[in-house]
This record gives C-alpha cells, sequence and structure tokens, in this order.
C-alpha cells in the first residue's frame, strides 16, 4: 500500500504469493515486512519464501509478538534491515532491531551481513 494514497493497494503478500511460483530466479525484496497493515497475509502467505523482508516502518508500529514471529519463522538469511527515511529516524530504527529479543547472529545477519551478501560487498 503506498501510504500516500491509503486506498491504492499496488502490491499485497495475496499478489506476491500468487505470482511467486512465476518468478523463480529472481531476486525479491519487499518492503516492511512484506505488507504494511497486512501482516497476517505475510504471515499466511509468505514467511519461510525465498524472498526478502526489510523492517522499514515495521518495528514499534505493529503488534511485536507477531513481528517477531515473522523474523522467527522467515528465512535468517533473507531478512534485510531498512528505514524507510525520512519517514522514520534512522538511529531508532537500529535501536528497535538492536532491542529485539532475538539472537545477536540474527541481528547481524538483518543489521548488514543479509544486505553484504544480498549486494555481494563480501
Amino acid at each position: 500500500m503506498d501510504v500516500s494514497f491509503p486506498h491504492c493497494h499496488h502490491c499485497t503478500p495475496e499478489r506476491i504469493a500468487r505470482i511467486l511460483p512465476r518468478l523463480k530466479g529472481l531476486t525479491l525484496v519487499l518492503a516492511h515486512l512484506g505488507g504494511y497493515n497486512y501482516l497476517d497475509d505475510v504471515e499466511r502467505l509468505l514467511v519461510g519464501k525465498d524472498l526478502y523482508l526489510d523492517t522499514s516502518f515495521t518495528l514499534g508500529r505493529f503488534g511485536r509478538e507477531q513481528i517477531l514471529r515473522i523474523i522467527r519463522n522467515h528465512r535468517p538469511d533473507r531478512l534485510l534491515f531498512g528505514t524507510d527515511s525520512p519517514w522514520e529516524d534512522q538511529q531508532s530504527a537500529v535501536s528497535a532491531v538492536k532491542d529485539l529479543p532475538i539472537d545477536a547472529s540474527l541481528k547481524d545477519k538483518i543489521l548488514y551481513e543479509n544486505a553484504a551478501g544480498l549486494l555481494k560487498l563480501e
């Protein structure tokens, strides 16, 4: 959903799930953990799939337990840090990831290791 056009839903988790089988070999990165305001659908349809989910503008805005379920159940190598800056403060977004009750190794993956791999910086 485009936040500046709240009734315009370009790319929902349902749409992604429907087309995903035809996107084999394509690297797909979904902002907002895969669906701002659609996290129930993300859990049901996208978690565990071969796609990246980023944390932009989600931590602290939606139910903590649901966000933790998504993070814990999705592929650990397919989670990325995101801020949605300038709408979200970058330092606050980093702190939100660091404050999550998850293993330090997963935090490192989210904050930089996965992005470095995706962008072939390693």
